[in-house]
Order: structure tokens, then sequence, then C-alpha cells
């Protein structure tokens, strides 16, 4: 298991606008984190920008979910059943039935219900077409996620330099958090590793790239599938661009 923390502001909310002429395709958040077993759900709104009344075409052209896991089209005060893949606008009912207006917007639900047994990640795409000039859309996609959150805000300070801190608490029961922090003013690849004595690997905590910034990785004491170690020495090694960093930590039991 891990996770990590990043030290730095970042807005709160973001917004992701279409660049069409006649229409905007606006949402509070591309990826949303839960637990498993919750309803996750993405907020958002369509608005017609022009002078006449707007016709669309909502479709989720792609759905990569892990098993048991399912998603549903929302409009206005409605959603449809996860097998519907395209809602119009105007419709049938219970689909909006009449456009869009001039200068007004309709709301947008994504829902993204996950298995609490299942927890994963999960793809989705959706497009909004203007029904009189296919040739204008905008195409999103959301990922929704139970696995425990890599990445959460903190009010750490940063300094710029490239660090690796030593693990707290140490020896350690059944957990101990590894500060470290990417310094320079570009993202770079890093990765932070576990080694037993013998030089093994046991866990690769981190392997991405990321920003500059100070993060808190969490070790649990398992290896990489899942297992509880034993009590002992073990090493952790930070490689971040160019700089490589190793620590010592002792697990207990």
């Amino acid at each position: 298991m891990k996770n990590y923390v990043l030290a730095f502001a970042l807005v709160s909310l973001l917004t992701f606008i279409s660049h069409g002429q006649n229409f905007t395709f606006q949402v509070n958040n591309l990826s949303l984190q839960g637990n498993p077993g919750d309803l996750i759900q993405f907020e958002g709104i369509i608005t017609n920008n022009t002078t006449d009344s707007l016709s669309v075409m909502i479709i989720r052209s792609l759905e990569q979910l892990p098993p048991n896991w399912s998603s549903s089209l929302c409009v206005g005060l409605a959603c449809y059943a996860p097998d519907i893949d395209t809602v119009n606008i105007p419709g049938p009912l219970p689909f909006p039935p009449n456009p869009i207006p001039p200068g007004e917007n309709v709301d947008f639900f994504l829902d993204v219900f996950t298995d609490p047994g299942v927890p994963g990640d999960g793809t989705i795409k959706v497009r909004v077409e203007n029904m009189n000039n296919t040739s204008e859309f905008t195409e999103l996609t959301f990922n929704a996620s139970t696995i425990p959150t890599l990445i959460r805000l903190n009010n750490l300070p940063i300094t710029g330099q490239f660090n690796l801190h030593s693990n707290y608490p140490n020896p350690f029961n059944p957990s101990t958090t590894i500060p470290f922090e990417i310094g320079g003013n570009q993202s770079v690849p890093t990765k932070l590793i576990i080694f037993n004595v013998v030089g093994q690997v046991v866990l690769t905590l981190v392997d991405e790239t990321l920003q500059p910034g100070i993060y808190h990785a969490v070790w649990d004491g398992t290896n990489k599938i899942g297992q509880i170690v034993s009590s002992g020495i073990y090493f952790f090694q930070l490689s971040a661009g160019s700089y490589n960093f190793l620590g010592k930590m002792t697990l207990i039991k």
C-alpha cells in the first residue's frame, strides 16, 4: 500500500471547457477519488452560447471499469440506465424534450457506481456533439478511483532542493513515513524503492514523474504482492532525475 503527500498549493476547482463556438462543456473535475462502494459523481454543465436553440448529443464513447462497476449518464434531474450510451437533447421523454434555449445551460452528471469488494481505477470518455454540426464537439476523459489516495494537499514549505529525509518513526511498526523533496523548477522521473539487506526489491513506493514539492511516502511494511514482511533492517532509495539518495530503517514486531 502506498500514499504520498504533495506539499504545494493547487487550484481547488478545475474547469475544463470545450473550444466549440456554439457551446461549452464544463466540468468541476476530471479525476475523483472515493472509497470502495461509493457513488462517485462528476458534475458539469452544457451551455448554449448562441442566440438560437441548440440540439446536442451526449455520448459515452468509452467505458473501462473494474468488474462490478457501472456508470450512468445524467441530464437535468434524470439519470439513465447504465446500458444507455447516448442521450439526445432534445429527445423523447424521459430525455430532455426541448433544445437548450439561447444563452442557457443544462446540468450534466456522470455517476460511477463502484463495488465495495473491488477497489480499482475506471476511465470513461464522454463526447458532446452539436447535432447540426457533428464536427463541433468536445470529448473529455473522466477518471474515478477507489485505490487509496496517492497525492493529497499539504501546507509544508518547500526549499527548492532535492532531499531525502529520515523516515519516522524509526524503528517502526506497522508503518513509517518517508519525507522527500523534489527540487528544481520542472517535473522529473522519480522512484522510491524499498530494498532488503541482500539488495532485493521489496516494493516500489513511487514510480512516476513528479512536480517540484515536498512529498510523504508511507510504507505499511508490505511487499509488492501485499504480504507483510519480516522484522529487520530495510533500505529506501530515492532516484529523482540525476539525484540518488539512500536511507535506512528498521521494522520491528
